[in-house]
């Protein structure tokens, strides 16, 4: 129940934090960068587009240079190192999170981390992760009907037999109004 209330509201909120990021700096496409962790060029976007609109109460570094925000009800979000565009969010601890899982972000994910993704270009056409607001991670063209798709795909389904990493756990979730399936197939801790 924590991780279902934790993963909704920090949807909410990030979608509020970029709505009201757009008041003060307009369009999201003018000011979105793609951001690698070198140079501390991530943090400082952070600083200035979403931390202001979020309740943060502190930020570090995770492993490879991830820049991850704390919130004050114990969760935390984490920036993929190389891009602004992957992002980690952990209903609990990030640093027990990926020490649990060998230090492998990807690892941990469906279980005590959860994939979103970020692309703030207006989708013309058809579906997936060109989404024009902070998403749970879509990279295929899933027309919102057919949940086993969301299990099956064989690269980022939400399964044990997925061939890269289950990044579609996320939306799973949603999928199932922020609750998480009774099949659902890991055990989560946060």
């Amino acid at each position: 129940k924590v991780v279902e209330a934790r993963l909704q509201k920090f949807y909410s909120s990030m979608n509020q934090a970029i709505a009201r990021a757009e008041v003060d700096y307009g369009a999201r496409d003018l000011w979105f960068e793609d951001n690698k962790a070198s140079g501390g060029k991530q943090e400082a976007w952070c600083q200035k587009y979403i931390i202001p609109y979020m309740n943060v109460i502190d930020t570090g570094k995770l492993l490879n240079n991830y820049f991850y925000m704390s919130f004050a009800d114990g969760s935390s979000v984490a920036l993929a190192s190389a891009n602004g565009r992957d992002w980690f969010f952990f209903p609990g601890s990030p640093k027990k999170c990926v020490e649990k899982h060998n230090n492998a972000m990807y690892q941990s994910v469906g279980k005590c981390s959860f994939a979103f993704y970020y692309n703030p270009v207006k989708r013309t056409t058809g579906s997936g992760y060109y989404s024009w607001e902070f998403a749970a991670y879509n990279k295929s063209a899933w027309d919102g009907q057919d949940i086993d798709t969301l299990k099956t795909n064989s690269t980022y389904g939400c399964s044990t037999a997925s061939s890269a990493w289950p990044g579609y756990c996320t939306l799973l979730i949603q999928a199932n109004g922020w609750k998480i399936p009774d099949d659902y197939p890991f055990r989560v801790k946060y």
